[in-house]
């Protein structure tokens, strides 16, 4: 079986049968080429949320320095702050 550590809502790591909770049955019902086909779309989901992630991250590269520095002043910001913060550094 295929496994995925998950984070709960709770903030805990758990391992689930990842595509198991996508199916109405079990993973061992799907060939071995089936379950690859699987594994190489998941993974390339992964890969393009990663990329689109690090895209906007880069991209947003001035409001997150700017967010860092202020919470190292201050350990909590307000909504208001935080939207100040990333309106002056676009």
């Amino acid at each position: 079986m295929r496994f995925i550590s998950v984070l709960s809502k709770s903030g805990e790591w758990h391992n689930e049968n990842y595509i198991n909770s996508m199916a109405s049955f079990p993973l061992t019902h799907y060939s071995e080429e089936m379950a690859w086909l699987m594994d190489q779309e998941i993974q390339k989901l992964i890969i393009d949320a990663e990329s689109k992630a690090t895209e906007i991250l880069t991209g947003k590269r001035h409001a997150l320095d700017a967010l860092a520095e202020a919470l190292m002043k201050e350990e909590m910001l307000e909504r208001a702050d935080v939207e100040r913060i990333i309106q002056g550094s676009i």
